[in-house]
Protein backbone atom coordinates (compact mmCIF):
# COMPACT_ATOMS: atom_id res chain seq x y z
CA UNK A 1 0.00 0.00 0.00
CA UNK A 2 0.91 3.73 -0.74
CA UNK A 3 1.32 5.43 2.32
CA UNK A 4 1.12 9.59 3.16
CA UNK A 5 3.19 10.43 6.08
CA UNK A 6 3.57 13.84 7.82
CA UNK A 7 7.18 14.25 8.44
CA UNK A 8 8.50 16.50 11.10
CA UNK A 9 11.97 17.74 11.41
CA UNK A 10 13.91 20.60 13.61
CA UNK A 11 17.22 21.07 14.79
CA UNK A 12 18.84 21.25 18.12
CA UNK A 13 22.16 21.17 20.22
CA UNK A 14 23.51 17.41 19.08
CA UNK A 15 23.35 17.24 23.12
CA UNK A 16 19.92 17.04 23.61
CA UNK A 17 18.69 15.14 20.68
CA UNK A 18 18.23 12.45 22.92
CA UNK A 19 15.89 14.33 25.23
CA UNK A 20 13.79 15.57 22.58
CA UNK A 21 13.80 12.16 21.12
CA UNK A 22 12.44 11.37 23.79
CA UNK A 23 10.10 13.34 24.48
CA UNK A 24 7.89 13.01 21.05
CA UNK A 25 7.91 9.56 21.27
CA UNK A 26 4.61 8.43 22.57
CA UNK A 27 2.97 10.80 19.01
CA UNK A 28 4.88 9.74 16.69
CA UNK A 29 5.72 6.91 14.48
CA UNK A 30 9.43 6.94 14.22
CA UNK A 31 12.02 9.24 15.18
CA UNK A 32 16.08 9.16 14.83
CA UNK A 33 18.41 12.00 14.34
CA UNK A 34 22.38 12.17 12.67
CA UNK A 35 25.20 12.19 14.75
CA UNK A 36 27.69 14.57 12.98
CA UNK A 37 31.15 14.85 14.74
CA UNK A 38 32.00 18.30 12.97
CA UNK A 39 28.88 20.39 14.16
CA UNK A 40 27.16 20.89 17.51
CA UNK A 41 23.58 20.91 16.12
CA UNK A 42 21.41 17.89 14.52
CA UNK A 43 18.43 17.55 12.74
CA UNK A 44 15.62 15.56 14.07
CA UNK A 45 13.04 13.80 11.85
CA UNK A 46 9.88 12.08 12.70
CA UNK A 47 7.30 10.35 11.11
CA UNK A 48 3.41 10.62 11.85
CA UNK A 49 0.20 8.74 10.55
CA UNK A 50 -1.95 10.57 13.05
CA UNK A 51 -2.03 14.61 11.73
CA UNK A 52 -3.93 15.25 15.60
CA UNK A 53 -0.98 14.59 16.84
CA UNK A 54 1.57 17.76 15.46
CA UNK A 55 -0.19 20.14 18.30
CA UNK A 56 1.13 17.80 20.83
CA UNK A 57 4.43 17.31 19.19
CA UNK A 58 4.86 21.51 19.26
CA UNK A 59 3.97 21.93 22.56
CA UNK A 60 6.21 19.39 23.92
CA UNK A 61 9.02 20.56 22.12
CA UNK A 62 8.14 23.97 23.54
CA UNK A 63 8.37 22.67 26.84
CA UNK A 64 11.46 20.62 26.44
CA UNK A 65 13.13 24.13 25.24
CA UNK A 66 11.78 26.09 27.95
CA UNK A 67 13.56 23.19 30.72
CA UNK A 68 16.62 23.48 28.61
CA UNK A 69 16.79 26.92 28.42
CA UNK A 70 17.21 27.29 24.48
CA UNK A 71 15.55 28.71 21.97
CA UNK A 72 12.44 27.19 20.57
CA UNK A 73 13.37 24.97 17.72
CA UNK A 74 11.24 25.78 13.95
CA UNK A 75 9.37 22.88 13.41
CA UNK A 76 9.02 21.68 9.66
CA UNK A 77 5.87 20.02 8.29
CA UNK A 78 6.63 18.15 4.88
CA UNK A 79 4.07 15.27 3.74
CA UNK A 80 5.76 12.29 2.37
CA UNK A 81 4.84 9.32 -0.04
CA UNK A 82 5.47 6.16 1.26
CA UNK A 83 5.81 3.16 -0.95
CA UNK A 84 5.27 -0.62 -0.24
CA UNK A 85 4.46 -0.44 3.42
CA UNK A 86 1.98 -2.45 5.70
CA UNK A 87 -0.05 -0.61 8.37
CA UNK A 88 1.33 -2.89 11.35
CA UNK A 89 4.49 -0.86 9.99
CA UNK A 90 3.15 2.03 11.08
CA UNK A 91 1.07 1.94 14.21
CA UNK A 92 1.47 0.71 17.23
CA UNK A 93 -1.86 -0.05 18.97
CA UNK A 94 -0.43 -4.36 20.03
CA UNK A 95 -0.53 -4.55 23.46
CA UNK A 96 2.51 -4.64 25.69
CA UNK A 97 3.14 -6.37 28.84
CA UNK A 98 5.43 -4.83 30.87
CA UNK A 99 5.88 -7.42 34.71
CA UNK A 100 2.29 -7.85 35.94
CA UNK A 101 0.83 -5.49 33.25
CA UNK A 102 -0.35 -5.38 29.63
CA UNK A 103 -0.94 -1.88 28.27
CA UNK A 104 -2.90 -1.04 25.38
CA UNK A 105 -2.73 1.47 23.24
CA UNK A 106 -6.48 0.78 21.57
CA UNK A 107 -9.65 -1.38 22.14
CA UNK A 108 -7.44 -4.62 21.39
CA UNK A 109 -7.82 -7.81 23.57
CA UNK A 110 -6.21 -8.81 26.37
CA UNK A 111 -7.27 -12.35 26.56
CA UNK A 112 -4.08 -13.96 26.05
CA UNK A 113 -2.01 -12.12 28.56
CA UNK A 114 -4.50 -12.88 31.08
CA UNK A 115 -3.94 -12.84 34.65
CA UNK A 116 -2.18 -9.72 33.84
CA UNK A 117 -3.08 -6.20 35.15
CA UNK A 118 -4.69 -4.38 32.34
CA UNK A 119 -4.52 -0.50 31.60
CA UNK A 120 -6.09 1.31 28.92
CA UNK A 121 -3.73 4.46 28.01
CA UNK A 122 -4.12 5.50 24.50
CA UNK A 123 -0.86 8.05 23.28
CA UNK A 124 -2.19 11.28 23.38
CA UNK A 125 -0.85 15.05 24.50
CA UNK A 126 0.94 13.62 27.25
CA UNK A 127 3.83 11.54 27.43
CA UNK A 128 3.63 8.50 28.94
CA UNK A 129 1.88 5.49 27.14
CA UNK A 130 4.23 2.66 28.11
CA UNK A 131 6.56 1.72 25.13
CA UNK A 132 9.61 4.04 26.03
CA UNK A 133 12.76 2.55 27.80
CA UNK A 134 12.22 4.85 31.21
CA UNK A 135 8.33 4.32 31.31
CA UNK A 136 9.51 0.73 31.11
CA UNK A 137 11.88 1.18 33.45
CA UNK A 138 9.53 2.46 36.07
CA UNK A 139 7.12 -0.09 36.13
CA UNK A 140 9.32 -2.77 36.12
CA UNK A 141 10.97 -0.87 39.42
CA UNK A 142 7.25 -0.57 40.65
CA UNK A 143 7.34 -4.22 40.50
CA UNK A 144 10.09 -5.12 42.09
CA UNK A 145 9.66 -3.16 45.70
CA UNK A 146 6.74 -5.40 47.30
CA UNK A 147 9.59 -6.58 49.40
CA UNK A 148 9.97 -3.33 51.23
CA UNK A 149 6.25 -2.94 52.13
CA UNK A 150 5.66 -7.02 53.51
CA UNK A 151 5.25 -5.67 57.05
CA UNK A 152 3.21 -3.02 55.83
CA UNK A 153 1.41 -1.90 52.85
CA UNK A 154 2.37 1.76 51.45
CA UNK A 155 -0.25 4.41 52.61
CA UNK A 156 0.45 6.78 49.86
CA UNK A 157 2.20 7.80 46.57
CA UNK A 158 3.28 10.42 44.31
CA UNK A 159 4.13 10.42 40.80
CA UNK A 160 6.14 13.80 39.75
CA UNK A 161 5.58 14.70 36.46
CA UNK A 162 2.99 12.26 35.82
CA UNK A 163 2.15 12.92 31.96
CA UNK A 164 -0.50 9.91 30.93
CA UNK A 165 -1.11 8.95 34.54
CA UNK A 166 0.32 5.72 34.13
CA UNK A 167 2.75 5.41 36.78
CA UNK A 168 -0.17 6.85 39.46
CA UNK A 169 -1.92 3.90 37.51
CA UNK A 170 0.45 1.38 38.13
CA UNK A 171 1.00 2.23 41.84
CA UNK A 172 -2.61 2.40 42.45
CA UNK A 173 -3.22 -1.14 40.98
CA UNK A 174 -0.81 -2.71 43.02
CA UNK A 175 -1.49 -1.42 46.36
CA UNK A 176 -4.50 0.44 46.08
CA UNK A 177 -3.57 3.60 47.72
CA UNK A 178 -4.61 7.56 47.83
CA UNK A 179 -1.72 9.00 45.01
CA UNK A 180 -0.98 12.34 43.81
CA UNK A 181 -0.13 12.60 40.06
CA UNK A 182 1.08 16.19 39.35
CA UNK A 183 2.78 17.73 36.17
CA UNK A 184 3.83 21.19 35.39
CA UNK A 185 1.58 20.84 31.82
CA UNK A 186 -1.98 21.62 32.55
CA UNK A 187 -2.74 19.76 29.55
CA UNK A 188 -0.56 16.43 30.72
CA UNK A 189 -3.26 16.56 33.81
CA UNK A 190 -6.52 16.81 31.66
CA UNK A 191 -5.07 13.78 29.67
CA UNK A 192 -4.52 12.24 33.09
CA UNK A 193 -7.49 12.95 34.08
CA UNK A 194 -8.70 11.25 30.89
CA UNK A 195 -7.19 8.26 31.63
CA UNK A 196 -8.07 7.99 35.20
CA UNK A 197 -11.53 7.96 34.50
CA UNK A 198 -10.97 5.56 31.51
CA UNK A 199 -9.74 3.21 34.24
CA UNK A 200 -12.08 3.59 36.72
CA UNK A 201 -9.19 5.03 39.22
CA UNK A 202 -10.38 8.83 39.74
CA UNK A 203 -11.09 7.72 43.09
CA UNK A 204 -7.87 6.08 43.88
CA UNK A 205 -5.80 9.61 41.99
CA UNK A 206 -5.91 13.00 42.50
CA UNK A 207 -4.31 14.71 39.45
CA UNK A 208 -2.82 18.35 39.74
CA UNK A 209 -1.20 21.01 37.64
CA UNK A 210 2.66 21.67 40.11
CA UNK A 211 5.71 22.89 39.15
CA UNK A 212 7.70 20.91 41.76
CA UNK A 213 6.64 20.01 44.92
CA UNK A 214 5.26 23.20 46.01
CA UNK A 215 2.06 22.47 45.65
CA UNK A 216 -0.14 22.65 49.20
CA UNK A 217 -1.76 19.59 48.35
CA UNK A 218 1.86 17.42 47.74
CA UNK A 219 2.76 19.57 50.66
CA UNK A 220 -0.02 18.07 53.06
CA UNK A 221 1.40 14.61 53.03
CA UNK A 222 4.78 11.79 53.48
CA UNK A 223 5.07 9.65 50.80
CA UNK A 224 5.82 5.81 50.36
CA UNK A 225 6.92 5.81 47.19
CA UNK A 226 7.45 8.49 44.71
CA UNK A 227 7.89 8.20 40.92
CA UNK A 228 9.46 10.47 38.70
CA UNK A 229 10.15 10.11 35.29
CA UNK A 230 11.58 13.69 34.70
CA UNK A 231 14.52 15.46 32.96
CA UNK A 232 18.00 14.92 34.74
CA UNK A 233 18.11 18.54 35.40
CA UNK A 234 15.01 18.72 36.89
CA UNK A 235 15.23 15.90 39.00
CA UNK A 236 18.92 17.21 40.57
CA UNK A 237 17.28 20.04 41.05
CA UNK A 238 14.07 18.67 42.69
CA UNK A 239 16.00 16.42 44.80
CA UNK A 240 16.16 18.23 47.96
CA UNK A 241 12.61 18.78 47.85
CA UNK A 242 11.66 14.91 47.12
CA UNK A 243 13.79 14.30 50.44
CA UNK A 244 11.25 16.68 52.63
CA UNK A 245 7.86 14.93 51.31
CA UNK A 246 9.23 11.17 51.17
CA UNK A 247 8.87 9.29 54.50
CA UNK A 248 12.02 7.31 56.81
CA UNK A 249 12.24 4.03 54.82
CA UNK A 250 10.64 5.79 51.88
CA UNK A 251 11.27 4.37 48.25
CA UNK A 252 12.13 6.56 44.81
CA UNK A 253 11.96 5.08 41.77
CA UNK A 254 14.04 8.08 39.15
CA UNK A 255 14.09 7.42 35.33
CA UNK A 256 13.95 10.07 31.76
CA UNK A 257 17.66 9.87 31.57
CA UNK A 258 20.40 8.11 29.86
CA UNK A 259 23.25 6.58 31.08
CA UNK A 260 25.90 9.49 31.11
CA UNK A 261 24.15 11.02 33.49
CA UNK A 262 23.42 8.69 36.12
CA UNK A 263 25.99 9.68 39.19
CA UNK A 264 24.57 13.28 38.22
CA UNK A 265 21.65 12.33 39.36
CA UNK A 266 22.38 9.57 41.66
CA UNK A 267 24.79 11.79 43.71
CA UNK A 268 22.28 14.76 43.97
CA UNK A 269 19.77 11.74 46.20
CA UNK A 270 22.82 10.65 47.78
CA UNK A 271 23.61 13.93 49.68
CA UNK A 272 19.82 14.15 50.79
CA UNK A 273 19.82 10.96 52.82
CA UNK A 274 18.92 8.42 50.29
CA UNK A 275 20.71 5.43 49.60
CA UNK A 276 21.28 3.30 46.24
CA UNK A 277 19.17 -0.09 45.95
CA UNK A 278 18.73 -1.09 42.52
CA UNK A 279 19.53 0.13 38.84
CA UNK A 280 17.46 -1.25 35.38
CA UNK A 281 18.96 -0.04 31.98
CA UNK A 282 17.18 -0.39 29.21
CA UNK A 283 18.94 0.34 25.93
CA UNK A 284 20.70 4.05 26.61
CA UNK A 285 18.51 4.76 29.65
CA UNK A 286 18.28 4.37 33.53
CA UNK A 287 15.68 3.90 36.34
CA UNK A 288 17.39 3.90 39.73
CA UNK A 289 15.43 2.92 43.00
CA UNK A 290 16.95 4.56 46.16
CA UNK A 291 15.45 4.51 49.51
CA UNK A 292 15.19 6.96 52.38
CA UNK A 293 17.53 6.33 55.64
CA UNK A 294 15.16 4.88 58.57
Amino acid sequence: MTLNLKQISFTTPKSLAPTFADSISDFVDSVSWKNNDSTSTTEIVAFITNPSNELSIKKVIKLVSKVANIKIPKVKLETKKIENVTVSQVLHLSPIKVGRFVILGGNRSTKHYLPSIRLNIPAGEAFGSGRHETTKGCIIALNKIDKFFSKNKPRRGLDMGSGSGILAMVMAKLWNMPIVASDIDPISTRVCNENLKKNGLRSNIFAISSKGYNHRRIKSYEYDIVASNILARPLVKLSRDLGIVLRPGGIIILSGFLIKDKNWVMNAHLRQGFYFIKEIIIGDWVTLILRRSL
